[in-house]
């Protein structure tokens, strides 16, 4: 077993536990796995004199493994979570970075359970692996209160239930041709409400909704030997989503809306790989995404509620090195994505949060990456980001403001990161890090 504590500033906590057996016979195998998270909020609330965003996170995991023989194996895995944690850290724009002054402050409670079982049969042919999971995720509540003015209370419950049945086929090592195939099927149904109100008078939103979501997808890979140094890689997931949504508006008035949606989403990828030494390659990579439409739950805005499936289109290069002796790895990577219908999720207006359409954007940037360890008890690391992320066309769908040109919402222009560890021979560690990102827009 292992145990690690780590304890720092702001009443933080940090802690994890592992339990593993050694296989009986060969055969059967098992683990469990904890974690805890806790922390004082930074934000200081001066009106009540408590914390704001305080954080209390609770994990667990355990698994069994059981090879029966030659052919079979099968693994159950069991997982939870369950966080107890404070209001998000929002305070007024172009005031203080660290404090508030209101009445009450929210909670964010989510609890969480999960189960899958795996089979795995290896046969002459290839290996054919089984998987089905199941999960249950709740919010139960989701809570705040914004000072705009006048104090406006919210309160989100949300709860999802998930399934999935997915096979895999692996063609034999040594087959001729290098390929996966599998068929995957699953369903997500999705219950939730809000209330809105101004604290002590009166609500003036209350609304419930549901989303039942099946999907079904086949998806197959292969890997073509050209030469030695050139090999082609392609992919292609066929995928079908049928989507059903229900709402009710409560206040301000009575209303119901019902609607159903089926999409279509092809992914097809192509991908070369090019060995420039044996220590260098070169990857390019083509790609057709997507992901389908929906409905925004959170608008009472019939007319915007739903939204239309993102496809997009890509392009990446990238080089990968080592050192004969690994101990200098580095990679940098370029790319470029061509978006349609892209999908904005924010706040339009005080009131309404749902999704928007932007009929086309683009998102062009790169990315390098380096790890040197020249002793092996230190490493070093260092990384660095830059995207431009572009609305080419977008409207507001509130005041008719044309955002077209403008830098996407949540899309950091660059990141940058660096780290150094430490580890002795007995078990003495140490480690830091230092990351800075880019500036942020939160609207267009």
């Amino acid at each position: 077993g292992k145990l690690e504590a780590g304890f720092g500033d702001h009443g933080l906590i940090r802690s994890t536990g592992s339990v593993r057996t050694k296989a009986v016979d060969g055969e059967v195998s098992a683990y469990v796995d904890a974690a805890l998270f806790q922390r004082d909020g930074y934000i200081d609330n001066l009106t009540t004199g408590q914390k704001v965003d305080d954080v209390d996170q609770r994990f667990a995991r355990a698994g069994l493994r059981w090879i029966a023989n030659d052919v079979a194996s099968y693994s159950l895995r069991l997982l939870g979570g369950r966080s107890r944690n404070g209001a998000q850290p929002l305070v007024p724009l172009g005031g203080s970075k660290d404090t508030v002054t209101r009445a009450a402050d929210g909670v964010i409670h989510v609890n969480s359970l999960g189960a899958s079982l795996k089979g795995e049969f290896t046969l002459p042919a290839g290996i054919l692996t089984s998987v089905t999971g199941v999960s249950d995720w709740q919010l139960e509540p989701y809570t705040n209160v914004l000072e705009i003015g006048v104090s406006l209370d919210s309160e989100i419950l949300q709860k999802q239930r998930q399934w999935s049945q997915a096979f895999r086929w692996i063609a034999a090592s040594g087959s001729a041709v290098d390929w996966h195939a599998g068929l995957f099927v699953g369903g997500t149904d999705t219950d939730g409400s809000i209330s809105r109100g101004l604290t002590g008078l009166f609500l003036i939103e209350a609304s419930a909704f549901t989303i039942e979501a099946r999907t079904t997808a086949l998806f197959g890979e292969t890997t073509f030997e050209i030469s030695e140094a050139l090999s082609l890689t392609a992919g292609l997931r066929l995928e079908r989503t049928q989507k059903n949504y229900t709402r009710r508006e409560i206040v301000p008035g009575n209303d119901r809306i019902s609607d159903e949606q089926s999409y279509e989403i092809m992914h097809p990828r192509l991908q070369l790989d090019f060995a420039l030494s044996d220590q260098a390659r070169l990857t390019t990579a083509v790609a057709v995404s997507g992901k389908p439409g929906g409905w925004s739950s959170f608008t009472g805005t019939r007319d915007l509620a739903r939204f239309d499936p993102e496809r997009l289109v890509s392009l990446e290069t990238g080089i990968h090195a080592n050192t004969a002796d690994q101990t200098l790895r580095g990679s940098a990577t370029v790319f470029g994505y061509a978006i349609q219908d892209y999908q904005i999720e924010r706040s339009f207006s005080a009131t309404d949060y749902l999704v928007v359409n932007a009929p086309r954007a683009t998102s062009v940037g790169g990315e390098i990456e380096l790890h040197w360890r020249p002793h092996r008890a230190w490493q070093f690391t260092a990384a660095a980001g830059w995207t431009d992320m572009t609305l080419r066309e977008f409207t507001d769908p509130y005041d008719g403001a044309d955002y077209s040109g403008k830098r996407a919402p949540y899309a950091p222009d660059y990141t940058l990161a660096v780290g150094a560890a430490w580890q002795s021979n007995i078990g003495w560690f140490a480690h830091t890090d230092m990351v800075t990102t880019g500036s942020v827009y939160y609207d267009n």
